[in-house]
């Protein structure tokens, strides 16, 4: 589910869905829980940290689509960054930078 999401968004071919974005950064965030580095932990994530106790830690390929992911859902040729645009992007912005941010971050383990 969180993959199939990802890469509707990176394979929209010319514009990206707003719904389509929505569950591109909505998987993006599931993925950075499941790397320990959420950035939202509210009633809208419970079922998603459940989710990621239970699963496995992402693999590098799962990481890459939700960064491709992430940047194709918030990107200039998304629905949703136009609607954004018109009443006010910033926290929207600081928000799905930080999930990118938590996804681009070295692991620190050794």
């Amino acid at each position: 589910m969180v993959q199939d999401a990802l890469n509707e968004a990176v394979q929209s071919p010319d514009f990206v869905d707003a719904d389509i974005a929505s569950n591109a950064i909505a998987a993006a965030e599931t993925v950075a829980h499941g790397l320990g580095r959420p950035t939202q932990n509210d009633a809208h994530t419970e079922s998603v940290v459940s989710f990621s106790a239970r699963a496995s830690k992402p693999s590098e390929a799962i990481l890459q689509l939700a960064v491709a992911g992430l940047t194709a859902a918030t990107g200039p040729a998304s629905e949703l960054t136009e609607l954004w645009a018109e009443g006010g992007e910033a926290e929207w912005m600081q928000a799905n930078s930080r999930i990118m941010e938590a996804l681009v971050r070295p692991d620190t383990q050794a």
